[in-house]
């Protein structure tokens, strides 16, 4: 999901209202006017679909007696299908492998499909309870942080926020992913590795945040995923910060980040959010905390000696050589290079001149593109550079 940003990237707020999505059907644990802390179970939703294959032949369907009907509730281990065997003295049942209800029964092609109870939705926040809407979800509302993000993939996910790290690497996400992250989201201070990804798919981690990742390492990683597990999708959330490529984290959300370490926070990676507009990806806490101190990355600043600190702030003035930013025109949106030309002007079609820079990409790629269509990632160069 890649949003439009147009508000403010950090805010610290009372009041905020947000909205537990569950979905039809959905078992809600909560009433309106109740207080929740982070770890609340507000809802199990009916998600993700079973598909329970029948060791049948051909003719044996004819004699299946059907026990349960679609859209009837199961629990683990309870019969499904009943078959007759050798003149009704015996029979055969088929029982189901988890908790949830029945979609679909499909005798023909011998299979069951079972939507399961598989997800309990957390409140991620302390808070209240505003609203239950039917067929929706729970609407929460409580007085915290909201850090909007750049893109974002996977299901919303509340977890302990571990301590940030550098994940550049593959020696960085050996030594920084560890087996006790299971269940947490980490977070990196710039640019997620592959092998991050992989790493904390492995220990069982619930998020993972970082300021950017390669659109290369990203799908290498889910091939990845997908030869040894067989899913299509990231099996945790991933937010980034500041776009594709190499970009660190902007300090503000650093320092943001770094005040919940410790805490619960709640990642939702965006969506639809209506006819007209979709839901920007964020990563929302209850506690008041922007502008703590952020931690010095390993080599002695947030993203090692002699690099500036980023703002991730839209153009105020016009670009120089040498500027990191991200693009954000259709063709190359959200990549991140350096500007490697001055302001030069090109004649539209329309008859009026367009003010334009070269761009150098991560991999290499020189690209014009439009002034307004770069966003600023770092500080001006010095005069003179």
């Amino acid at each position: 999901m890649i949003p439009r940003r147009l508000s403010a990237v950090i805010r610290g707020e009372e009041g905020i209202e947000r909205l537990r999505e569950l979905g039809p059907g959905a078992e809600v644990l909560v009433r309106a006017g109740e207080r929740v802390r982070p770890d609340t179970v507000v809802g199990a939703t009916k998600s993700g679909t079973r598909v329970v294959r029948l060791p049948l032949e051909g003719e044996e369907t004819a004699a299946m007696m059907v026990l349960k009907r679609p859209g009837e509730s199961l629990r683990r281990g309870e019969p499904l299908l009943q078959r007759p065997s050798w003149l009704g003295l015996a029979c055969t049942e088929y029982v189901s492998p988890v908790d949830g209800y029945v979609e679909e029964i499909l005798l023909a092609q011998r299979a069951v499909l079972i939507r399961e109870h598989t997800a309990q939705v957390s409140a991620g926040v302390e808070g209240v309870v505003l609203d239950v809407l039917p067929d929706r979800g729970v609407l929460l509302r409580f007085d915290g942080t909201v850090i909007r993000f750049f893109a974002g993939w996977g299901p919303p996910v509340a977890g302990e926020l571990a301590a940030g790290a550098e994940l550049l690497a593959p020696a960085d996400a050996a030594r920084a992913v560890r087996d006790e992250h299971r269940g947490k989201i980490l977070w990196a201070y710039s640019r997620i590795s592959a092998e991050a990804i992989l790493e904390a798919v492995r220990v069982g981690a619930a998020g993972l945040i970082g300021g950017s990742v390669g659109a290369s390492e990203l799908s290498g990683a889910m091939a990845q995923i997908r030869r040894r597990t067989g899913r299509e999708r990231i099996p945790l959330t991933l937010l980034i910060s500041e776009g594709f490529g190499s970009a660190p984290m902007s300090l503000e959300v650093r320092r943001s980040l770094a005040s919940a370490v410790g805490h619960t926070v709640y990642l939702d990676a965006g969506g639809p959010g209506g006819l007209e507009w979709t839901r920007d990806p964020e990563v929302t806490f209850s506690s008041p905390v922007c502008g703590g101190a952020a931690p010095a990355g390993p080599a002695g600043g947030p993203s090692g000696p002699g690099q500036p600190e980023p703002t991730a702030q839209w153009l105020a003035a016009p670009p120089a050589r040498g500027e990191l930013v991200r693009v954000i025109d259709v063709e190359n949106f959200g990549a991140v290079g350096r500007i490697v030309s001055e302001v030069s002007t090109v004649p539209l079609a329309t008859g009026v001149t367009c003010p334009v820079v070269a761009v150098e990409l991560g991999d290499g790629t020189r690209v014009k593109v439009p002034v307004i269509s770069v966003e600023r990632l770092d500080a001006p160069p010095a005069s003179g550079r």
